[in-house]
């Protein structure tokens, strides 16, 4: 019988690979060091190493008397982080899951991307949140985006599953049916439009019109004429508080509609460099920030369960109120990385694996699948 990994953590096939060959990247390497020294079993895995027929994993992991990394097989772990895709079959990834569930297995964030539209939905119906939610609704034809622009001039179009602000276009109308379309494609990229028809064609050839969200554009805090949003990074501590510990700042490049692959800083030292807040006014941002983010983790968790951690995207308008922009199940922590020290960082990691401990004692009984 192979040995049981309190944490199984799945990865992107090339990640893996990466680390079988002794390259660790600076995330893995992180949550390795923190879950050896909390005592805790951790292997890496990908899609590709499951084997749904005998319920096991190919797996690798650090051996601490050999100090090196060694492959190997396990059981299906207690807890499952997942940090990749679900690889190029969505039915071995499904089954995947309902298997995990029917172990008693327990994760630690949530398996499968939040769909915006779907999030949003509920996130309505929540009276804690609606105040910070701006108005989206489904891209179902030409006539609502017609109607968003004529209510608001200028909107964003967004993928409902998409990240890293890939299939997100803002489109503002400049004159009576004239529209300036931007999106960011390795670079911020503009078209200008004197037909709505040939817009939406071209909206349908980047696929953005199935599956797609309208929302105003905020009136977001900039600098420089650039845009500023927040990525939080928020997580359960072992005791279950619910805790944000970074809250990177990220200011977007030059005429782009996204922040993006944008440079980025920690949120007290933005607010006194670039917008010259006293330590006051920084404290009770930090303040009413907080309760924000505590409301939206608790509500996204009403409707998809209890999970570890969370990225929590947020604006903060020239008015001062705070606006909900969008949630992700599997942050990348690139914010985290560029803008925090490494105590803080390694303090996430720590996080993590004191939730996964906490969580792995409270498993169901086994069932069957």
């Amino acid at each position: 019988m192979h040995e049981q990994p309190l944490l199984g953590v799945m990865l992107p096939p090339d990640v893996l690979k990466e680390m079988e060959q002794g390259s660790i990247r600076p995330r893995m390497g992180m949550l390795n060091a923190a879950a050896v020294e909390a005592g805790v079993s951790v292997v890496f895995f990908s899609m590709e190493g499951v084997d749904l027929e005998n319920r096991q994993i190919n797996c690798i992991r650090y051996n601490q008397q050999a100090e090196r990394w060694c492959q190997g097989v396990a059981v299906y772990p207690r807890v499952f982080y997942k940090r990749s895709g679900n690889g190029p079959s969505n039915r071995k990834f499904d089954k995947f899951i309902r298997q995990l569930k029917a172990s008693g297995a327990r994760f630690l964030n949530y398996p499968f991307p939040y769909p915006k539209m779907e999030v949003y939905n509920k996130l309505y119906k929540n009276k804690s949140v609606r105040p910070y939610l701006p108005e989206t609704v489904q891209l179902s034809g030409p006539r609502i985006l017609e109607m968003m622009l004529n209510r608001y001039g200028d909107v964003y179009v967004k993928a409902s599953l998409g990240s890293r602000g890939k299939r997100v276009v803002r489109i503002k109308a400049i004159a009576p049916r004239c529209y300036r379309l931007t999106y960011f494609d390795d670079q911020p990229e503009t078209v200008v439009y004197r037909n709505l028809s040939k817009m939406i064609q071209d909206l349908e050839r980047m696929a953005l019109y199935r599956d797609v969200l309208v929302q105003p554009a905020i009136d977001l805090i900039k600098v420089n004429g650039r845009l500023v949003d927040f990525r939080a990074e928020v997580q359960r501590t072992g005791d279950g508080q619910i805790v944000a510990y970074a809250i990177p700042v990220r200011v977007g490049s030059s005429a782009s509609p996204i922040t993006t692959h944008a440079s980025s800083y920690q949120m007290e030292e933005f607010l006194t460099k670039f917008l010259n807040y006293e330590t006051s006014d920084v404290s009770a941002l930090r303040n009413r920030v907080e309760e924000f983010l505590v409301k939206i983790y608790r509500a996204i968790e009403q409707s998809y369960g209890q999970c570890g951690e969370m990225g929590i995207d947020f604006g903060l308008d020239t008015t001062g109120k705070l606006w909900f922009i969008e949630t992700n199940s599997r942050s990348a922590k690139v914010s985290l990385f560029h803008s925090y020290d490494e105590a803080t960082i390694n303090r996430h990691f720590q996080t993590l694996v004191q939730y996964a401990v906490s969580i792995a004692g409270d498993v169901n009984e086994p069932s069957e699948e």
